[in-house]
């Protein structure tokens, strides 16, 4: 089921799930909002959608790998799965 919150990590960064469409990652004073779609077991990610931190500095690729590893970690330890798309 689709939880909306803030899970934090003790290696230093939180993913909220934002709304329907929305999951926002956030590691120190950076964050980036990422688009998608809820699913009945967790949240559809579109990788596309991550391409600038909030303070409009870009994500590089080796950045985009390791937020979407941990966004799937941090669904994964509330019982949902985060598929990429």
């Amino acid at each position: 089921m689709f939880k909306r919150g803030c899970i934090r990590s003790d290696e230093g960064f939180e993913v909220s799930l934002m709304d329907r469409a929305h999951m926002e990652y956030r590691e120190g004073n950076r964050s980036v909002t990422m688009g998608g779609e809820r699913l009945m077991d967790g949240f559809a990610l579109e990788v596309a959608t991550i391409e600038r931190f909030k303070d409009g500095s870009p994500v590089s690729e080796e950045k985009k790998i390791q937020i979407v590893e941990r966004a799937k970690q941090a669904l994964e330890s509330q019982g949902m799965k985060l598929e990429e798309v």
